[in-house]
């Protein structure tokens, strides 16, 4: 679905905004660019032209101490104003003999993103022979294609101009040199150059759409060398040139472009409208028979339907036949294929299970399935039955999150009783969906202190769950040099963010080291984090908040317990129904051990059983809640 720029607040979330409240630039970890990708060289350090257009300006690098009396750049208000100025005749060695300086900002270091929202608020020069500009170009330097989301030439000054520029050629475009195509538009737009207007063009996959004050201007199909393609944002003031032509008498200096704010977002995955996509959802409706690879059932005994130890689930990955085991500690009492109105439920491998969480408040864990297109279904689980099997909807509209999204795990961060989804973008952006059921309460950037929240790549999430018994989730989160830190949650807003620690110092496990359950394993209403090494070696940690209260090596009658790796657990959950967490373990040859827990200390590890012996499913037979998420 496309963006609506007039209705940002909920049809996508910001990914990126530079407000210019000050003028950063690129100190290797953030700020902008004074010259494009192509010119990350040293022979450009002291500054560039666009010579292939025949401009007159040299875009000033700041730093460089020949042009160091020249500053094309200042900041007031809020706004970043670029100045072009005819060249002082003794820097003229410096700037390659160039009658004008100017400016030029963009995001090559800081950002770019595949698809999206991008937009400036400016107001322009007017005069002969200037060029004002927004753009997007490549983050792989490659050309074309390019977007101009606007131009505008000084001697037009109520003409915007918007093009695509593609190697491929482009329905009702124009051919401008050998593999060089464009298309594009110029409307009558009154005013830019005696007020601030926003500048504006939503990339997708199929359109590229410009806008105007949030009107749309332009539309046209999306190129194939713009697919799949990552942008980033340019804004300049040329000056001269083969389209503007160049300054005459007339032409007043300073020419200054004003900029107010240059922003980017992507398509919120409340918004993203989806339909009903090509494949049927998992709604049980596809009889299919009786799998063929036997699901790992006990005896016939009715499935409980009040809250009470938790069940184990399961899917057929050869099939999708999806079975539900009730649980008596190791004994399966019940074990049935998953039905949905009397059907057996199967869904095809285009779905798959995004994520488990109590979503309505009943005390059952529900199913999140999510499509290759986007789309979601939840199921409302009743033993194993489904109770209801309802595409997600915000507003009432279904939603179906682009590919750059992705479940980064469930929990109850706002402690109403309801899994919370947190999604979490490629760009490191994160959103938190309060849930009633199949229907999204809110959906919210996830912020610390008014900021949007967004860690980078080396940050990924190593557990969730109430870590502090306060009955909010936190998120562990796991750096890739071992750090660790506690975000404390309320809602979409992080309450704290912590390093975690132990005696007052950083706790940083190495690499050998790996979360590989959560759990109350006290029966406290806390989270307790089980971390196993490549040995085998398994620890179990307490914690208070950000701080481990306790750090013990888990035993079994006085002995450490440390099974090799063809033991892996399957699930945690509350097996017997006492308000302590058990760990369900799976070897390798199908075989399944139950470790009732009390804190550290086993207490007991026997064999899983059904009516019919031991329980051994087969390898097609995989459990599909994660056990590092606890709700």
């Amino acid at each position: 679905m496309a963006i609506d720029p007039n209705n940002l607040s909920t049809t996508a979330t910001l990914t990126f905004s530079e407000d210019f409240n000050s003028f950063n630039l690129w100190n290797g970890n953030n700020g902008l660019d004074t010259r494009p990708g192509w010119a990350m060289w040293p022979q450009f350090d002291n500054g560039f032209t666009e010579a292939g257009n025949g401009e007159q300006e040299w875009f000033i690098q700041p730093g460089d101490a020949q042009t160091a009396s020249v500053n094309p750049f200042s900041v007031q208000n809020g706004v970043l104003t670029i100045s072009a100025n005819p060249t002082p005749s003794s820097m003229l060695p410096y700037v390659n003999n160039q009658p004008y300086t100017s400016g030029w900002v963009d995001t090559y270091h800081e950002f770019s993103q595949t698809y999206g929202y991008f937009e400036m608020r400016a107001e322009l020069p007017a005069g002969q022979g200037l060029w004002p500009a927004f753009w997007l170009l490549p983050e792989d330097n490659s050309w074309p294609p390019e977007i101009d989301v606007m131009e505008m030439i000084g001697s037009q000054p109520n003409t915007l101009a918007t093009t695509v520029h593609s190697q491929d050629p482009i329905a009702g475009g124009r051919e401008i040199s050998s593999n060089h195509f464009a298309t594009g538009a110029g409307t009558y737009e009154p005013g830019m150059t005696t007020g601030f207007h926003t500048y504006g063009v939503d990339l997708e996959a199929a359109t590229i759409t410009w806008y105007f004050d949030g009107q749309e201007v332009f539309q046209t199909p999306t190129p194939p060398d713009l697919q799949n393609k990552p942008v980033y944002m340019i804004a300049d003031l040329a000056v001269g040139g083969s389209w503007p032509g160049n300054p005459d008498s007339t032409t007043r200096f300073p020419a200054q472009m004003e900029i107010d704010y240059l922003r980017a977002y992507q398509a919120a995955p409340q918004s993203s409208s989806g339909g009903s996509g090509g494949n049927q959802p998992p709604s049980g409706n596809n009889t299919g028979g009786t799998s063929t690879d036997p699901p790992p059932t006990g005896n016939t005994t009715t499935v409980a339907t009040s809250a009470g130890p938790d069940d184990v689930l399961w899917r057929n990955e050869a099939d999708g036949t999806l079975a539900n085991w009730a649980m008596n500690g190791a004994q399966v009492v019940a074990g049935q294929e998953d039905t949905f109105q009397g059907a057996v439920a199967a869904p095809n491998a285009d779905w798959n299970v995004a994520g488990i969480g109590d979503f309505n408040a009943d005390g059952h864990a529900d199913i999140l399935w999510r499509n290759l297109d986007g789309n979601l279904i939840d199921w409302i689980m009743n033993g194993s039955q489904i109770a209801s099997s309802q595409a997600i909807t915000s507003q009432g509209n279904t939603v179906a999150p682009g590919a750059s999204w992705s479940v980064a795990g469930t929990g109850d961060f706002s402690g109403d009783g309801a899994s919370d989804i947190l999604w979490r973008n490629t760009n490191g952006t994160l959103i938190d969906w309060a849930m009633d059921g199949s229907a999204i309460n809110s959906s919210q950037d996830v912020t610390l202190n008014g900021a949007i929240a967004a860690p980078d790549a080396s940050w990924s999430i190593a557990a969730i769950g109430d870590l502090n018994d306060d009955g909010h989730s936190n998120i562990l989160w796991r750096n890739a040099d071992g750090a660790l830190t506690d975000w404390t949650m309320n809602g979409s807003q992080i309450g704290s963010t912590q390093e975690i620690t132990l005696e007052g110092h950083a706790a940083t496990p190495d690499a050998s080291w790996s979360v590989a359950a959560v759990g109350d394993f006290k029966g406290d209403g806390r989270s307790e984090i089980l971390w196993r090494d490549t040995n085998g070696t398994l620890m179990e940690w307490t914690l208070q908040g950000a701080q481990i209260t306790s750090s013990q090596q888990v035993t079994f009658q006085g002995h450490p317990a440390s099974p090799d790796s063809s033991w892996q657990v399957a699930q945690i959950g509350n097996f017997n129904g006492n308000g302590t967490s058990d760990i369900l373990w799976r070897n390798s040859t199908g075989a399944l051990v139950e470790w009732t827990m009390n804190g550290a200390q086993i207490t007991a590890m026997p064999q899983v059983t059904t009516g019919a012996g031991t329980a051994n499913p087969s390898s097609n037979w995989t459990t599909i809640a994660k056990p590092t998420d606890f709700f």
